[in-house]
């Protein structure tokens, strides 16, 4: 019956079978004539170390009901070995229905011994030892009622050496013979309590045994629930508001994921088609990938907790057609062309469907669901143990580690005890990985490495593994680590206001996947606090503001509603000021209302892989409600003049270059060399010369850590000044020296979209562009945080007039009032009728165009998906534009036709002097609509008041963002051997007028004098050798002093300064070299020994800084003298 049976025509029929858990395992195969029994040919299997692979052989018709009989010649070669408790050699009779349906839980296994079992029993077919001498294998079975087709399986079951098989025999049995009788499994397992039901699940009868069953394999689900937990969360449900608006929004998404006349109507036939048709390779295609996955399961997370929860069959039901659609459409090898990170979806999603929805599954189904749960979870943990990032602590900060150790563990968790993979090893691998990463990766301050958009994006379902791994071996990674230090930190991440978070270090303003966040609340001892930060980042006008992925986080974990006093008095005692060493972030705030002032300045130092720019030094500046001063957000990408780059930031360039940039992310050094603290005043430091000087060669594959040397900078320093009362502002200085030659150093600042730079000799003004409101062209959105699937049919239509043929880009004026931007972020777009332009072949020939929506609108030049498509050569004349409703919630305010290489100014207008076309001077049809996007008034402004150098060139440009569109960039231009860049930065309501800085005449250094509320400070930095005027002497490199109407010193800042004197009397000595010394309110801090330094004023009660804790050993303080 079977094809080539004898094996006298070799390879004919036969092929080998190794699953993804022995890839690596050297399985080979091949046919040895005259080596069987009896001269025969045999079939030789031999792997290199211990693998679970078979030979299989083609398909053979078989009748259902019929009783066949099958035999083989099996022997080890000397030096082969078997794992413990494992069959050895074993033969499978794997049956197929007639439309090619693999039967899964009816196959039969053959062993030695004349055993027989269901894969369900499978393990008691272990054996002590292989066979040595040739020995037969064989069995009687009946086709089962389905099958149509059986495939023969000879398996080596984890061996290790060389097995031979001859004589392959299978045929009609005689009439009257008896099948060969079926093991039972050799352990009974208790009746399950099923949680969403109340009712006993009957023992599933495919789940393979062991010989002694633990109680944790006893039932299921058995990730997060129990029978309190799962009364807990129905009663949060039941009484907590917020929690049972977002239950509302759960039941609600899954009644249309399975209702057929809803627009997200799931059918499983169709399950992971968008996402098999893609392709990966560049960044954008493989994120692409990601979201075409996560369409599929995210709702298949939100099912199965449904399920779990509320008990509702038909939601459960769906759940176990989408998990089996997933086991056999995302296979491993399917997972290839995306992120490696994206393979933990289908790992964690199918194995929290199993553990969940365990009673919904046939036999077969769990079989099959295990199968598929162990070959992704072997390839994740293969891959990280072969993968630098999981085989050095270093790597293990990355983001991907964390979110990747925990698929795989999850996957342990749900079949420990289950299968014969290795469970308990994945276990405790994926456990070590966790450890690293929320050990080092967070840092002892609470700060986390990579800041918390990419600890929630990275961290994923962490929660669900930390609470599983609690439950099953008693080992809380949340208190044995850093984990349960984030919320300490993550006050001083929130933006003034609330609803953000900092976006520095290639990070969004958004936490898009909250669970890791929203479970550190729930663990926090300090209630009010978890409850300040629910509201300040995932409760926002009354709604839940993350992804809908992390609703099961929100209701499982949400902190509870409190008196609205107890929740202020805790804001009102957050404190101030913050230093996060391995975060490399220093924070110092007037306070968390929406108008209070927010100022951070960034310098970490390079890891092994995470998400970073070049942006040592990089400072932010919010205040009255207005981004001031920003950070050009999100690149990750290789770009030298975009979001990573140099360019993009607040920092100073050498002879037109900024700080290097290793690649997609710059892997430089920064170092925040000390801060001190006060009640008015906090002063930080930074050194940065690193940055200029070298990149790490460091990569996905090369762990050697290897520095790679670009130039010699013999200085770069960054020192700030941060003060709270009664005015906020900032005073920045910047030293930098490259060597002894003159050089040109570009000091540059970065204000919104929006903005315009006034500069009026040493005043620069940074405020707002007055503009008349837009009209918008847009297919409005449903409101619900999601576009309507439909794409109703809808248009507009106009008319560019080109004066000279040319090569152009094409740029439009976007947005959206969609706050999940990406969801209404495109529009189909035709030039000329699809005859410009379009070369990509496709029918109709038009681009669809991302626009990568950002609120309230960007400049954005035309692409087709995430192909870029640059300059079009466009002839003189009318040019016709077509847009044509994609994504419902996209806007356009107007197009551009711009050279080749120009940008646009701003994003609030057309650009003067070019080929433009508003919204409103087209024609919209159907479902598109002209909407008036309303003027957003201007809030506040920033005054810019340079006191060195004397004398500088000033550059104004458009910088163009990877993602956040067009802003304006300032940038300071002088020429010498040094640069020393002075700058006060005071923030002010939109209509109040600036306030009086004036420069001081100076023996040594620059020094200006600010006039606020009728008192006077004096701010200075030095000329390399100190700071002297008339009435201040000392030598301090830089120097912040407050004195009263009386002339007494009340307040100030020095750094690396051995004395200060005022009006010719002593204010401090040093007795043992230079320190950093920050006083106000009668307290004074030093970066050094505090009893070496002699303060001259009365009442100071006097500190040393505090260093705060890192896992890198700290780098002095670097001072040039």
């Amino acid at each position: 019956m079977v094809s080539n049976q004898d094996l006298s025509e070799g390879r004919t029929g036969w092929n080998l079978f190794v699953p993804g858990g022995s890839k690596d395992a050297g399985c080979k195969w091949d046919i040895l004539p005259g080596q069987g029994k009896d001269g025969a040919a045999a079939l030789s299997m031999s792997s290199s170390s211990d693998a679970r692979y078979a030979a299989l052989s083609s398909k053979a018709a078989v009748e259902a009901g019929k009783v066949y009989r099958f035999s083989v010649q099996v022997k080890a070669e000397p030096g082969s070995e078997k794992v413990a408790r494992s069959a050895g050699v074993l033969a499978r009779m794997t049956f197929f229905s007639k439309d090619g349906k693999d039967l899964g839980s009816e196959h039969v296994h053959f062993a030695r011994g004349g055993r027989a079992a269901l894969a369900s029993s499978i393990n008691q077919t272990y054996s002590d030892s292989l066979p040595t001498e040739w020995e037969e294998i064989a069995g009687v079975f009946t086709a089962p009622a389905e099958a149509a087709t059986v495939q023969v399986a000879l398996f080596c079951w984890s061996t290790k050496g060389t097995v031979l098989w001859s004589g392959v025999q299978l045929e009609p049995a005689a009439t009257g013979t008896a099948p060969t009788p079926l093991l039972q499994a050799a352990a009974s397992r208790p009746p399950a309590a099923s949680l969403s039901t109340g009712t006993t699940t009957p023992p599933p009868a495919d789940v393979p045994a062991m010989t002694e069953l633990p109680a944790w394999a006893a039932s299921h689900p058995r990730i997060v629930w129990d029978a309190a937990t799962l009364e807990r969360t129905r009663l949060r449900i039941r009484d907590h508001p917020e929690v049972a608006a977002m239950w509302r929004n759960l039941e609600a998404l899954c009644s249309s994921y399975c209702d057929p006349s809803q627009g997200k109507f799931l059918k499983p036939e169709d399950a992971f088609q968008d996402f098999l048709a893609l392709q990966g390779g560049s960044h954008e295609n493989r994120a692409k990938l990601e979201v075409a996955l996560r369409r599929w399961l995210t709702p298949l997370d939100l099912l199965s907790f449904a399920y779990v929860v509320g008990g509702r069959e038909e939601f459960g039901k769906k759940a176990v057609e989408l998990a089996v659609a997933t086991a056999a459409r995302i296979t491993p090898d399917k997972m290839e062309n995306g992120f490696f990170y994206t393979r933990t979806f289908p790992t964690r999603s199918l194995a929290l469907a199993y553990d969940w929805c365990f009673p919904l599954f046939s036999p077969g189904q769990r079989e099959t669901l295990r199968d598929a749960i162990a070959k992704h979870a072997s390839v994740l943990y293969l891959g990280s143990l072969n993968g630098v990032w999981g085989q050095s602590t270093l790597g293990r900060i990355w983001n991907w580690n964390v979110g990747t150790a925990s698929a795989w563990g999850l996957a342990a968790l749900a079949l420990d005890g289950e299968s014969n993979y290795p469970t308990r090893q994945w276990l405790f691998q994926a456990a070590r990985n966790v450890e690293d990463y929320l050990r080092y990766a967070i840092d002892p301050a609470g700060g986390i490495v990579e800041g918390p958009v990419y600890f929630g994006y990275g961290g994923g379902y962490l929660p669900y593994f930390v609470e599983g791994l609690k439950r099953r071996t008693g080992e809380d990674l949340y208190l044995a680590t850093n984990y349960h230090k984030v919320t300490g930190w993550l006050p001083f991440e929130i933006l003034p206001g609330g609803g953000r978070v900092n976006n520095i270090m290639d990070s969004g303003f958004r936490i898009s996947t909250g669970d890791v966040l929203i479970y550190a609340l729930h663990r926090d001892n300090d209630r009010p606090l978890a409850r300040w930060l629910w509201e300040g980042i995932f409760w926002r006008d009354g709604r839940f503001v993350s992804e809908n992925q992390s609703l099961p986080a929100a209701i499982l974990w949400a902190p509870e509603s409190m008196d609205r006093e107890k929740v202020a008095q805790r804001e009102s005692s957050l404190p101030l000021s913050g230093w996060a060493d391995s975060r490399g972030l220093v924070a110092s705030r007037t306070g968390y209302g929406g108008d209070d002032a927010l100022f951070t300045v960034h310098a970490q130092q390079y890891t092994d892989f995470k998400h970073d720019q070049a942006d040592k030094g990089q400072f932010t500046f919010y205040a009255y409600g207005d981004d001031l001063v920003i950070d050009s957000g999100y690149g990750n990408d290789s770009s030298r003049e975009k979001s990573t780059s140099g360019f993009a930031h607040n920092q100073v360039l050498i002879d037109g270059q900024p700080e290097l940039q290793g690649g997609a992310h710059s892997r430089t050094d920064g170092w925040i060399t000390g801060a001190l603290f006060t009640p008015v005043v906090d002063l930080a430091l930074a050194d940065i010369a690193d940055a200029y000087r070298y990149a790490y060669k460091s990569n996905f594959k090369d762990a050697t850590y290897e520095k790679d040397f670009r130039q010699a900078v013999e200085r770069a320093t960054r020192q700030t000044l941060f003060v709270r009362t009664p005015v906020p502002y900032v005073v920045i200085f910047d030293e930098v020296r490259k060597d002894d030659s003159p050089h040109e150093y570009g000091w540059m600042l970065h204000a919104k979209s929006g903005r315009e730079f006034q500069v009026n000799g040493n005043d620069v003004a940074v405020k707002p562009v007055s503009t008349p409101p837009l009209l918008v062209a847009t297919q409005p959105w449903d409101g619900t945080g999601s576009a309507d699937p439909s794409r109703p049919d809808g248009g507009w239509t106009g008319t560019l007039q080109v004066p000279s043929a040319g090569r152009y880009v094409v740029w439009g004026l976007t947005g959206t009032d969609n706050p999940d931007g990406n969801k209404s972020d495109s529009f189909f777009l035709r030039l000329n009728g699809g005859k410009l332009g379009y070369t990509s072949g496709k029918d109709p020939s038009r681009f669809a165009w991302t626009t990568f929506n950002k609120q309230p609108l960007t400049w954005v030049p035309l692409n087709d998906g995430d192909v870029k498509t640059g300059a079009l050569d466009v002839p003189a004349g009318p040019l016709k534009v077509e847009v044509g409703v994609r994504e419902p919630g996209a806007w356009f305010a107007g197009l551009a036709l711009l050279p080749e290489g120009k940008l646009p100014a701003d994003d609030n207008s057309l650009p003067a002097g070019a080929v433009s076309l508003k919204a409103s001077e087209g024609e919209v049809r159907g479902a598109m609509k002209l909407v008036t996007l309303p003027t957003r008034e201007a809030r506040a402004w920033l005054q810019v008041s340079v006191l060195a150098p004397n004398r500088f060139e000033n550059r104004v440009d458009a910088f163009q963002t990877t993602r956040e569109g067009t802003h304006p960039r300032l940038t300071l231009l002088m020429r010498d051997s040094t640069a020393r860049f002075l700058s006060v930065l005071i923030p002010h309501r939109a209509e109040d007028a600036k306030l009086p800085v004036q420069r001081v005449d100076a023996a040594r250094g620059s020094v200006g004098v600010i006039k606020a509320s009728g008192g006077e400070d004096l701010v200075g930095c030095w000329d390399g050798t100190g700071i002297s005027t008339s009435e201040v002497e000392t030598d301090a490199e830089f120097l912040w002093l407050r004195r009263d109407g009386a002339g007494r010193v009340t307040a100030l800042a020095a750094t690396n300064a051995s004395y200060l004197k005022v009006a010719g009397a002593s204010v401090f000595t040093t007795s043992s070299g230079p320190q950093s010394i920050a006083v106000s309110a009668g307290q004074a801090v030093t970066s050094g020994d505090s009893s070496l330094v002699r303060f001259d004023l009365p009442d100071l009660q006097v500190a040393s800084m505090k260093q705060p804790a890192a896992w890198m050993a700290r780098r002095e303080i670097n001072i040039s003298r």
